[in-house]
Order: structure tokens, then sequence, then C-alpha cells
């Protein structure tokens, strides 16, 4: 179900259903893995590896009807009651052709 999401809202489209679901088993193993759900079903996943206190993002898939920020403060929050020394986020944007940021996450959310 999560693989097939993140296919459908515009990420992975080339990649292989099945290795996209291995993958995702390792960050659901590793807890580095954020779903959000409304009524309607699964409306976000958001992906990361944490190195030290830093939380590098893979990727954030949200439902179109859902998009905005709120979704993604929801997912920083979640994965900082995960992973609480965790400090700063590095992320980069693809489709916009942006470099890497490396932000602190009390700049992103208040605490």
């Amino acid at each position: 179900m999560i693989a097939q999401f993140l296919i459908d809202n515009g990420l992975h489209k080339t990649c292989c259903i099945d290795t996209l679901r291995e993958t995702i088993q390792k960050h659901l193993e590793y807890n580095t893995l954020v779903t959000l759900y409304d009524d309607k079903g699964l409306y976000a996943v958001g992906r990361f590896n944490v190195v030290d206190k830093v939380a590098v993002v893979i990727d954030v898939a949200v439902r179109e009807d859902r998009r905005g920020k709120q979704p993604l403060v929801d997912i920083i929050k979640e994965g900082v009651m995960r992973f609480p020394t965790v400090k700063y986020l590095k992320f980069e944007r693809v489709l916009k052709n942006k470099p890497m940021h490396l932000v602190k996450i009390s700049k992103l959310i208040k605490e």
C-alpha cells in the first residue's frame, strides 16, 4: 500500500515496485518511515535516514488534496518524537532543482 502510494503521488515512476517495497520494509524496521492518515486513508509518507543529529530526508509524498505545509510539519514532528536527539533536517528539492539544505528543526516547527 505504501509503495503504491509513493508511485501514485509522483515518486518512483521508474522504480520497480518490489524494490520499493523492500526499501520500505527496511525503513519500517528502523522506524524511519512516517505515515499519516485521515478519514480518506493514507495522505502522506515521509522516509528519512538518521546520521548523528541529522535526519536526511529521502522523500516525502503527500496526496494532492492535502498538499501544503501542515503535512510536512506533522511528518517532522513525528520523526523528532522517534529520534529526539535529531536537531537538523537535511533535504533537497529535486523537482525544483534546488541544492541540499541543512536546517535547524526548531526553525521549521515550534517546539
